[in-house]
């Protein structure tokens, strides 16, 4: 980019890097974001296990801005009997490390239970 970089380094007291580019001012904005459509999103359902209630909250309002229906489970238990009364889920999320029976071992629960309907 027609600049230059130099370190300036002393042993046991650490570096400090510097560098200079040449660069001309932009002449359009750069885009911040992208903003996609949900829509077709919009209405599944969605399951959340994690024994942590805090990650549960949060959770549960960034799938309600995107319009989704969440369902909370605490426990890998209590997210196996939800599954045996629910009909059909479009997405689970669980917590990898929870006391009663970790993340991986639900999903594979999960799977060799209700592969049916998954």
């Amino acid at each position: 980019m027609g600049g230059s970089v130099r370190v300036e380094s002393i042993p046991q007291k650490g570096s400090c890097f510097y560098f200079t580019i040449i660069a001309t001012v932009a002449t359009q904005a750069t885009r911040q974001y992208v903003v996609l459509s949900s829509q077709a999103n919009e209405g599944k359902s969605v399951l959340i296990v994690d024994d942590n209630k805090t990650n549960l909250r949060i959770l549960q309002m960034q799938l309600q801005q995107w319009k989704l229906s969440a369902t909370l489970a605490s426990s890998a238990m209590q997210a196996l009997g939800h599954l045996e009364r629910e009909a059909r889920l479009d997405l689970i999320i669980t917590d990898q490390q929870m006391p009663d029976m970790y993340g991986i071992e639900l999903a594979a629960k999960i799977k060799r239970t209700f592969s049916q309907r998954y």
